[in-house]
């Protein structure tokens, strides 16, 4: 995911649980059958703070582009109290001169005693054909959590998409 190396460097020693020493997050490409460009992506990893420390961080989009790099801005555009909510968000692509991602996602979130879940979906923008999937944030502990995301994107991968999908798997 272009997310988790920046996920594992803000939770760093301080807030980031290893698993086992030296191991780094777990990150698993999917590929989807009978579309190489429909790509999936499975990461998971613990941290050393509370579920609830983790979700305020979540649900603060205005911070996004502090957290997520390629992020420019992400604001909702349309909320139903706090379980649903529609979220836009401008993205920088990663090849230069292309002009920037935006989309809307419908989030629906589900908050308990031990954590919280994402349902996102995307519902507007011309720039990807689907970008589904769900975030759970359990509490392992008083001060720990853990972290699970799959994630399903098919783009309008524009000169990549074109030129290979091996190009869109490296």
């Amino acid at each position: 995911s272009p997310y988790s190396e920046r996920m594992a460097a803000y939770f760093s020693a301080k807030h980031y649980q290893q698993k086992k020493t030296g191991d780094l997050p777990e990150v698993v490409c999917i590929s989807t059958r009978n579309d190489s460009l429909y790509i999936g992506i499975e990461q998971s990893f613990s941290v050393k703070a509370p579920a609830e420390r983790v979700t305020a961080l979540l649900d603060d989009f205005g911070n996004y582009p502090k957290l997520f790099e390629d992020i420019v801005k992400a604001y909702t555009t349309k909320s139903s109290g706090s379980s649903y909510f529609i979220l836009r968000q401008e993205q920088k692509m990663p090849i230069p001169f292309l002009p920037h991602l935006v989309y809307d996602m419908a989030y629906f979130t589900n908050a308990e005693k031990k954590g919280k879940s994402y349902l996102y979906k995307l519902c507007g923008g011309k720039d990807m054909k689907y970008n589904d999937g769900m975030i759970s944030i359990l509490s392992t502990s008083p001060q720990s959590c853990s972290f699970y995301e799959l994630d399903f994107i098919y783009g309008n991968w524009s000169a990549l998409g074109s030129l290979s999908d091996s190009m869109i798997w490296s």
